[in-house]
């Protein structure tokens, strides 16, 4: 990743620099603010949010989808916050890929938020991503901001993918906001005895797309010509992997096959299945996929 200085610039709506895509949502802001630099009009950013409460599993998800996206030339949009949002920037950084952070309050280091989040901040910037928001320095961040800011990772996306989300919080709204503007919306099955898993479930109910493999969102987004440099064999997968040989297995079979915690049979299952190596048609009973 290049490094560049510390760029500031506030664009209104009518200069040629501001985000094309914003520009369409109904109720674009007159005016937005930037720090860093701002990915190309061409580039295809895909936001990435969830809840701040993020389990182990949706960390996971995260590895396993951004990545891929970031390596295939996706902008990652998300919010700076705990939880998903800052892994989804992390996970784009550490792929050299580029990313856009949307904050709901000012973009002097005074008024970033969340406070422990300002060294992410200062990262992005130094690396030549962006941060940006519709409120000028110095403005403090009000529960009345959150909503404003997810309108803006909705509209700047030409999809939206949700990692873990309770049935009403603010990833919740930013999903509805990027249906209403027609844009993709993705979402991630999780295990039904999760709260986090709420969310997306409900979603993919009214329309959303579930997220089997990362092949699901490059497909959609053409992006599938692209190589993708999925996560090398564990020990773990490898043990799955050799006890699905002879055809499809339950859960309480692989555990006693592997002799691995189930907690861990069902976290490696996971990431087989977003890799596209494994399939299930229940999520009780899994199969190695045929090629």
């Amino acid at each position: 990743m290049t490094h560049a200085p510390s760029l500031r610039s506030s664009i209104l709506q009518n200069d040629p620099a501001y985000p094309a895509l914003l520009k369409e949502i109904h109720d674009p802001p007159q005016r937005v603010f930037v720090r860093g630099v701002l990915p190309p009009h061409d580039a295809l950013c895909v936001s990435v949010v969830g809840s701040r409460r993020m389990s182990p599993y949706g960390a996971r998800v995260v590895r396993l989808l951004v990545p891929p996206l970031a390596r295939a030339g996706a902008v990652i949009v998300s919010g700076l916050a705990f939880g998903v949002d800052s892994a989804a920037h992390k996970a784009a950084l550490e792929s050299d890929g580029r990313t856009v952070a949307v904050l709901p309050g000012g973009l002097d280091d005074a008024s970033i938020v969340p406070r422990h989040h300002l060294g992410l901040a200062h990262q992005l910037e130094s690396t030549g991503n962006t941060l940006l928001s519709e409120y000028p320095d110095g403005t403090a961040t009000h529960p009345g901001s959150f909503p404003k800011r997810n309108r803006l990772i909705a509209g700047l996306s030409r999809a939206t993918v949700i990692i873990e989300a309770t049935g009403k919080s603010g990833t919740m709204l930013t999903a509805r906001l990027a249906m209403e503007e027609n844009r993709l919306v993705f979402a991630v099955p999780g295990p039904i005895d999760s709260a986090l898993s709420e969310g997306p479930h409900r979603l993919i109910k009214d329309g959303a797309i579930p997220i089997n493999s990362i092949e699901d969102i490059l497909t959609a987004l053409d992006l599938t010509q692209l190589t993708l440099n999925l996560p090398a064999n564990t020990p773990q997968s490898s043990a799955i992997a050799a006890a699905l040989q002879n055809g499809p297995l339950p859960i309480d079979d692989l555990v006693f096959a592997t002799q691995l915690p189930i907690g861990e049979v069902m976290a490696v299952l996971t990431e087989l299945e977003l890799q596209g190596r494994v399939t299930t048609a229940d999520r009780q009973t899994y199969s190695l996929t045929v090629v």
